[in-house]
């Protein structure tokens, strides 16, 4: 499995390209602001992007949707549903570091724990991880060993919980959730440094 990294300024928000080197089969997987930066990728590797996925809300990981759907029409925008009502609302507060109107994009298909994103030979298992945002997933690749973990963890540490429909109580059972991965599963943070499950022994401890 190919996992390709951009990192879109202005808050370094990790995108990830991830997708099957035979069958050219992938997914997005927070767009961030960079769906040009994206597009381009996906056009010179002549990539089949099956699923545009959102780990969560927030609008630095999501304001760009709309206009990476518009350019891979053919691919599903998916998240889960509590996170797609959020960022409804979200949408509509200004932000200091976007510097354009923000454009809802409907989700195509929401996720639940258990659901399989499917691209080649590979399959992203949904794992509902609430806390950060109600919604807040990660996906993980069995086979691989790969997670990726939108704000739910990083390297170090865990994402905030200090907006009001966040909940520290649900991350840390979130995060107690994730700490039962194999120690070796390498993982893909929304922010900051990969890491691996095994290396944040603090979550062995929560």
């Amino acid at each position: 499995m190919k996992v390709v990294r951009l990192v879109a300024p202005p808050l370094e928000n990790n995108v990830y390209i991830v997708y099957d080197e035979e069958s050219k089969e992938g997914c997005v997987i927070d767009v961030a602001q960079a769906s040009d930066e994206v597009f381009s990728f996906i056009r010179n590797k002549d990539l089949k992007i099956k699923f545009i996925v959102s780990t969560h809300a927030h609008a630095d990981h999501t304001a760009h949707n709309k206009k990476i759907k518009a350019m891979l029409n053919n691919s599903i925008l998916v998240m889960h549903e509590k996170d797609a009502i959020l960022m409804k609302a979200l949408f509509d507060l200004k932000y200091p570091y976007i510097h354009e109107p923000l454009e809802y994009q409907e989700p195509g298909r929401y996720l639940n724990e258990g659901d399989a994103l499917n691209f080649g030979k590979y399959e992203l298992k949904v794992i509902h991880t609430p806390g950060h945002t109600p919604g807040s997933i990660c996906l993980y690749e069995e086979k691989e060993k790969v997670l990726f973990s939108g704000d739910t963890l990083f390297q170090g540490t865990y994402g905030r919980v200090d907006f009001p429909y966040s909940s520290e109580e649900e991350i840390i059972k979130s995060l107690k959730k994730l700490s039962k991965l194999p120690r070796e599963t390498l993982v893909y943070p929304g922010h900051g440094p990969e890491t691996r499950i095994g290396l944040e022994y603090w979550l062995f401890s929560l």
